[in-house]
């Protein structure tokens, strides 16, 4: 709230914008706080709701996750609308993006296999990149030694 707070200290200005990954927030002077002194616009979903510019929503939809990683609702947006295109190599792309975020940040195993799996999956049966989906699925082993059936699955 240090927009708020300087808002509300400086008499000569009303309105604020803060820009936090795909979030975009108008803020005014309210030196009460009775009730919120703000409105929040999610831009990922502005550009690919309203705008209807894939591209634009994808970005900003990254910008959320380099800004929060833990934002999941943003690559759900990002692989949903990178499946409905059908553009494997930039949801390759993507996928190995959120991986190297969710392995730097120490995000949850679980959440490192499902995503290590899923670059996997789409190197193997979108792409056909075998060598790149063995990768993945070590990835995957790694973090979860002892699950035979994604083990099972390097061999299918």
């Amino acid at each position: 709230m240090l927009l708020q707070d300087w808002l509300n200290a400086n008499p000569d200005f009303y309105w604020g914008l803060v820009f936090a990954g795909d979030r975009l927030r108008l803020m005014r002077d309210n030196a009460s706080l009775t009730r919120p002194a703000w409105i929040e616009a999610d831009l990922g979903a502005i550009f690919r709701d309203e705008i209807k510019d894939l591209d634009q929503a994808i970005a900003a939809f990254n910008q959320a996750l380099d800004h929060n990683p833990d934002h999941l609702k943003a690559f759900e947006a990002i692989d949903r609308l990178l499946t409905q295109k059908k553009d494997w190599k930039e949801l390759e792309r993507n996928y190995r993006k959120m991986l190297k975020r969710a392995m730097e940040q120490k995000l949850d195993d679980k959440l490192v296999i499902t995503l290590a799996k899923g670059l996997g999956e789409i190197n193997r049966s979108r792409l056909k990149k075998y060598d790149e989906a063995v990768k993945a699925y070590k990835i995957a082993l790694g973090r979860q030694p002892d699950d035979l059936q994604r083990a099972k699955g390097l061999f299918r």
